[in-house]
């Protein structure tokens, strides 16, 4: 029978994606040893950073992180070598983090990574927004607010909302917001405080991980004929009312 590589479940990726360095550093180990018993050499030092980065890939998968960790868990190793190869000032790498925290904070508890919607997305979503009458949008992790600011210039009876957690992303929505006519509102924050009850479609493009909890929050709070859109990511096991063709992906819709 053959084996296959599972392990149990860790509640916090970023926790899970230390463990899977961990593993693939303990593997990189085992082939300089073995290496060394066998071939009376040591390996190279790419080598030994390409079966790290390598490992480290298969143990993200294993540990059930989502694929955009295991391209970060293949490169994480060999950027490292080459960033002590480098002579960076220490200040340098201060800003570097504190830019990727701006841009990326709170993906680790959330599991939302920013994810920007393209112009065919925007364009599909706002033919979704009836034309004809006033309504209440809220885009659900809005980022930079590209999808917000096509719908205000497009529907300026539409009343306009977005909530983003990461600082740098939403810093530059509440400034197009600011800038927009019609304005549009950005909040800072988590959109599972966000109250659904008012709206009339609630957009989102999340990522896999969290649908099933959105559709739990959707049901409970979405009002009857209120839309639900989501960008590529269908929510597991509910067939959507409506579904665009947006290039290779789709647009898809409940009607709650």
């Amino acid at each position: 029978m053959p084996l296959a590589l599972t392990m149990p479940p860790v509640s916090s990726p970023l926790l899970r994606a230390l463990g899977a360095q961990g593993g693939g550093i303990a593997v990189a180990i085992a082939y300089a040893a073995g290496s060394v018993q066998f071939a009376g050499t040591a390996p190279a030092g790419w080598q030994w950073l390409l079966v790290q980065a390598v490992a480290a890939a298969l143990f993200a998968g294993a540990l059930r992180l989502e694929w955009w960790w295991w391209f970060l868990s293949l490169a994480f190793g060999p950027a490292l070598a080459a960033a002590f190869a480098v002579s960076i000032p220490p200040m340098a790498w201060g800003l570097l983090l504190a830019l990727l925290l701006a841009a990326y904070g709170g993906t680790q508890r959330t599991r939302v990574p920013l994810y920007l919607s393209n112009a065919a997305a925007v364009a599909a979503f706002i033919d979704l927004v009836p034309a004809e009458r006033p309504l209440k949008v809220l885009d659900l992790g809005c980022g930079t607010g590209t999808i917000l600011s096509a719908l205000s210039r497009r529907r300026p009876h539409v009343r306009c909302e977005g909530v983003e957690r990461a600082p740098l992303p939403w810093m530059i929505a509440r400034v197009r917001g600011l800038l927009s006519r019609p304005r549009f509102g950005v909040t800072w924050g988590s959109l599972w405080a966000m109250d659904l009850s008012d709206r009339d479609v609630v957009y989102a493009y999340l990522s896999p991980a969290p649908m099933a909890q959105l559709w739990e929050k959707a049901r409970r709070e979405m009002r009857p004929g209120s839309l639900l859109v989501s960008f590529r990511f269908e929510i597991p096991g509910v067939v959507p009312d409506m579904q665009v063709g947006v290039g290779t992906s789709r647009l898809y819709a409940w009607r709650m």
